[in-house]
């Protein structure tokens, strides 16, 4: 008889919540800006005659499609070698809406298959300055090229039969201050100083889970050059990001880059007129293991 009366109760319980649900809930929130997000890590692989140099143009939705990117809406793209004078003019793809600019012309700089040639980017000293406008505003960037160091990518030691220890090795170059970005397999990244190996050779190991114990696979590891800025911004980012790479997933904090909105001139000192991203031009070297 208790045990009866019991699940009586419940029967009644949640008869009263599904009726009590049927009744719509109005939520009022308040309106939020779409973010413009700028995707403009240029990789440069000084052995490549060619750099892909495509830039791509978001916009976050609002709060209850906070996942979605949208494509941003963007006019005269335009990346210049300020050192040397060269420029180079972008254009939309036509055939998506993806948000993707493609480099179509420029006033002497070679542009073929919709890449730029490396020799753009290689320049002593130079520095580049990225710019366009989007909803009646003017935008620029600067960046210098950052030089990486060649990597050597090895399985060390079979940790269990579903782990694996992976080792990065690369020379640090000498006689400055260094920073670096290892990118794995495009999507997570690792953001190294060379504080504690300055001149010498790092050395950083990685455990890797495979999902069966027969499990082969390759997997590619980037070293990217950084200057000190983007080292930050990768650390900062990737504190709100969860190691998804510094654009799969929107962080929870927006972390401001060095894409800046310009005024008479100068950059805005609104606090809250920024855009999301990066603009950089790192000389990369890239290196794969098979994983057994």
């Amino acid at each position: 008889m208790i045990q009866k009366d019991y699940n009586f109760l419940i029967y009644l319980f949640l008869i009263t919540i599904n009726f009590s649900c049927e009744d719509p809930i109005n939520i009022e929130l308040e309106p939020e800006n779409s973010r413009l997000i700028v995707q403009a890590l240029i990789k440069v692989d000084i052995n490549k005659e060619f750099t892909d140099s495509q830039i791509l143009f978001t916009t976050t939705a609002d709060f209850f499609f906070q996942d979605r990117l949208e494509q941003a809406s963007v006019e005269n793209v335009v990346l210049e070698n300020i050192s040397t004078g060269e420029v180079v003019y972008y254009e939309g793809v036509t055939f998506n809406s993806s948000g993707i600019q493609l480099p179509i012309s420029s006033n002497g700089t070679q542009i073929q298959d919709s890449r730029i040639a490396t020799s753009f980017f290689t320049h002593p000293n130079a520095t580049f300055k990225l710019s366009f406008s989007h909803q009646n505003k003017y935008y620029e960037a600067l960046s210098t090229f950052a030089p990486s160091s060649p990597i050597n990518f090895e399985q060390t030691t079979i940790v269990s039969p579903l782990e694996r220890e992976l080792t990065v090795r690369f020379q640090d170059i000498p006689n400055e201050e260094n920073y670096y970005i290892l990118e794995f397999d495009g999507r997570n990244y690792f953001p190294v100083s060379d504080q504690f190996f300055e001149d010498n050779e790092a050395i950083i190991t990685i455990n890797r889970n495979l999902d069966d114990s027969n499990d082969s696979s390759t997997e590619a590891v980037r070293n990217i050059g950084a200057d000190v800025n983007l080292f930050n911004y990768f650390n900062s980012l990737l504190d709100q990001s969860d190691q998804e790479g510094p654009f799969e997933q929107l962080p929870s904090v927006t972390v401001r880059g060095n894409i800046y909105s310009i005024i008479n001139n100068n950059p805005t000192t609104d606090p809250n007129d920024f855009v999301l991203g990066y603009f950089s031009i790192s000389q990369i070297y890239r290196d794969e293991v098979e994983i057994e």
